[in-house]
């Protein structure tokens, strides 16, 4: 069985507010072999990084999060 880390949990996440709910279904399938996508996508809802909103049906993780983790390393000085 193929584990999804977080990093990549949050780029399904990005294509499924870009592209929706079938192309991110047909990517599990297609990329990682996963026969039966809704159990991903409900280990997603519950992700507290991720936060997905059901009024929307988005995802709303913070985009700047990524960024500033990025930073966090760059700026690291001896």
């Amino acid at each position: 069985m193929i584990k999804i880390n977080n990093q990549e949990l949050r780029l399904l996440a990005e294509k499924y507010n870009s592209d929706g709910k079938q192309a991110m279904y047909v990517y599990l399938q297609s990329e990682y072999g996963i026969k039966n996508p809704t159990c991903t996508f409900k280990r997603m809802k519950k992700h507290p990084e991720l936060g997905y909103n059901p009024e929307t049906d988005r995802f709303l993780f913070d985009e700047n999060s990524a960024e500033s983790e990025d930073n966090k390393t760059v700026n690291k000085s001896p």
